[in-house]
């Protein structure tokens, strides 16, 4: 379209003029601090406007700072970028939001850059996580106090409270303490965890497991036993057996010892001193008091059992139970024999070499044709009786 070369002077002269007196402004210059994405208008910081552009078109928006803001180019909505952290803890409380606007239909086309300080206002944010500012152990088998609470808050100079639901523990104040009853064992773990929560003075809070270190403590040894059973024969030394203990503490070394002077130990063996045989008949079993010392001077003494067992012994004496005469010139029984034998219930036979005599079980009989003479002195003839095949009576009669 023709236009006459004065309109063309004109209107370049009524551009320059609205050119030098537009201006933009910001509905906003606020924004709070978040990083929570999922609310849309947290990102929203106001609208961009202009005044006296030279058309009566609306102008198109440009920003800058395209890592932090985003703007409509058409109706000049300057918003936060998603994802873009805005933090009032930062070194910095504002941001620059340089925005541009341009009018594409004036002649020539007229741009204006504007700066706006884009102030970020405070948020209450929760607590993040809870940690020991000091101590965080307890010695094992103790109770008391662990250590000092301490949480990262956002917000400096936040007033911040701890409490926790596990009931074998009590905070007052930052104090974490282990309650009375409620002694933990290095031996089961080494450590223990503990759910605390931390609440803000706007109770906004935070749950986290903090972790108690369980230190060990040398512990005394519980018990004392035989690996083996603890035996020794009737009427025999040595060897009993070798001895074992129970100790919390893994690995630790035990020394043995004991005040009975029937037995020795060396090297946690447990042996009986020549002339303290033991009889089974008499009792079957003896009890001897062991001191268990561990490496750190702690000691436990203990009645330990050694079990005797029983050893068959032979028969000590052969006597008449009834009987054990006959009249002269007869024959048949002369008695019912008997044995000593220490061991109790035993199973006894009887036998004779002298052919006079003859034994049926435990009956001593003459033989026929033997009969003796009351009258007749001879010299004293000597009988042996065997039992089984270890003892042997010698029986001496007149004949």
């Amino acid at each position: 379209m023709y236009m006459p070369r004065w309109l063309l002077i004109l209107f370049a002269i009524t551009t320059s003029v609205h050119a030098a007196t537009a201006d933009i402004q910001i509905s906003s210059s606020r924004i709070l601090e978040t990083t929570n994405d999922t609310v849309s208008q947290s990102r929203l910081v106001g609208t961009v406007s202009t005044d006296n552009f030279p058309s009566n078109s609306n102008p198109t928006f440009s920003v800058s700072e395209t890592s932090i803001w985003n703007i409509n180019a058409n109706t000049g909505r300057l918003s936060r970028n998603s994802g873009v952290a805005v933090n009032f803890e930062a070194p910095t409380t504002s941001l620059l939001a340089t925005v541009t606007a341009t009018d594409n239909f004036s002649i020539p086309i007229v741009t204006i850059t504007k700066a706006f300080t884009i102030t970020i206002d405070n948020v209450n944010e929760p607590p993040t996580v809870v940690s020991f500012a000091s101590g965080g152990s307890i010695a094992e088998n103790s109770v008391g106090v662990i250590g000092i609470l301490q949480s990262d808050d956002p917000d400096a100079g936040d007033t911040v409270t701890y409490s926790t639901t596990d009931p074998r523990f009590q905070i007052s104040g930052t104090t974490l303490s282990l309650n009375a009853g409620n002694a933990l064992n290095f031996e089961a773990s080494a450590i223990a965890t503990v759910i605390i929560k931390a609440t803000d003075r706007l109770n906004l809070s935070v749950s986290t497991s903090v972790i108690v270190q369980v230190t060990n403590v040398n512990e005394a040894p519980t018990s004392i036993s035989f690996q083996n059973g603890g035996t020794i024969a009737e009427n025999s030394v040595g060897l009993v057996d070798t001895l074992q203990t129970n100790d919390p503490d893994a690995s630790d070394t035990t020394t043995y010892s004991t005040n009975d002077a029937r037995f020795q130990l060396i090297d946690g063996i447990l042996s009986l001193k020549a002339g303290n045989e033991f009889n089974f008949e008499t009792n079957s079993s003896t009890q001897v008091a062991i001191t268990a010392r561990d490496a750190g001077n702690l000691s436990v003494t203990a009645l330990v059992t050694v079990t005797i067992t029983n050893v068959n012994e032979a028969p000590t004496a052969v006597s008449f139970k009834t009987g054990g005469a006959i009249a002269e010139n007869s024959v048949g029984p002369v008695g019912i024999l008997q044995a000593g034998d220490p061991d109790a219930n035993d199973t006894v036979t009887f036998s004779t070499s002298d052919n006079r005599f003859q034994i049926t079980a435990s009956t001593l009989t003459l033989k026929n044709s033997k009969a003796f003479d009351f009258e007749t002195r001879c010299r004293p003839r000597q009988y042996h009786r065997t039992i089984g095949n270890s003892a042997t009576w010698h029986h001496q009669r007149g004949h």
